[in-house]
């Protein structure tokens, strides 16, 4: 089972964002399923290298439209982006180093970090980017 299905009012309503977000999503469902198997010890470096790989790319990709666009909220959200990645790299460097392992408190932290993050602070971009369609 999927720790999270996804939804359509995840959607951001712009289709790269929602693309990689779904990308984002299958990366932390690969994560849960590997735990769920009894797997995650055997996963779980290479899935968080993904998500620090994938996320960069999704996260420089959004900064870049947003000032493409003259997103006024760029820094606050730039902020969030900066913070999610300082702290999942530690994650990162704490597991290479052994000193934690996988847990479902570090899982329901990704998955309601990137839930939250979707749902109001994208989604005011996506609303953002909807009112310059229109214009």
């Amino acid at each position: 089972m999927a720790l999270i299905n996804w939804e359509e009012k995840f959607q951001v309503n712009l289709n790269l964002i929602d693309n990689q977000h779904k990308k984002l999503v299958a990366i932390l469902n690969r994560l849960h399923e590997s735990m769920s198997k009894g797997k995650g010890g055997e996963v779980l470096e290479s899935v968080i290298k993904d998500l620090i790989t994938y996320t960069k790319t999704h996260f420089a990709d959004e900064e870049k439209l947003m000032i493409e666009n003259k997103y006024s909220q760029y820094d606050s959200h730039f902020i969030e982006h900066s913070n999610f990645i300082t702290k999942v790299e530690q994650v990162y460097n704490d597991l290479s180093a052994g000193k934690i392992g996988l847990s479902m408190e570090l899982m329901y932290f990704l998955k309601n970090w990137l839930l939250n993050h979707i749902m109001v602070v994208d989604k005011k971009f996506g609303d953002f980017m909807q009112t310059k369609s229109c214009a």
